[in-house]
């Protein structure tokens, strides 16, 4: 009886290391992913950062998210937002953005001076 006792309590607290061992691994992989999202989404608080990684499957606070971000010397959202270039704006749009452009040019032609307008979209 003795040994199936002092089985069941190794069992007991081994189980919660283990546990405890696979929510670290999966805090730096949260970790690693709030640095991303707010690196790459100047625009991005707390709470939406907290709901993209809830679309991903880890359950995490904005608290959580809000601390990580701190640690990692993120400022908050208002903060990125006023310290963003337009490179940055440029990369974080690129695959939203279409780019138009509209001009005239005189060419000579046979028929004397003529205008051409064009329109160029990328």
């Amino acid at each position: 009886i003795l040994y199936w006792h002092r089985k069941l309590v190794a069992l007991k607290y081994t189980a919660k290391r283990k546990i405890q061992t696979d929510r670290q691994k999966e805090m730096e992989v949260i970790r690693e992913f709030c640095i991303k999202f707010a690196e790459e989404n100047a625009s991005w608080g707390y709470g939406r950062i907290q709901g993209a990684l809830s679309n991903l499957g880890y359950v995490v606070s904005e608290t959580t998210v809000g601390n990580i971000l701190r640690a990692a010397g993120i400022p908050p959202a208002e903060d990125r937002m006023k310290k963003s270039t337009w490179k940055q704006f440029v990369r974080s749009h690129m695959a939203t953005m279409c780019v138009a452009d509209f001009l005239t040019t005189e060419i000579w032609t046979l028929r004397g001076l003529v205008r051409y307008h064009t329109l160029f979209v990328m």
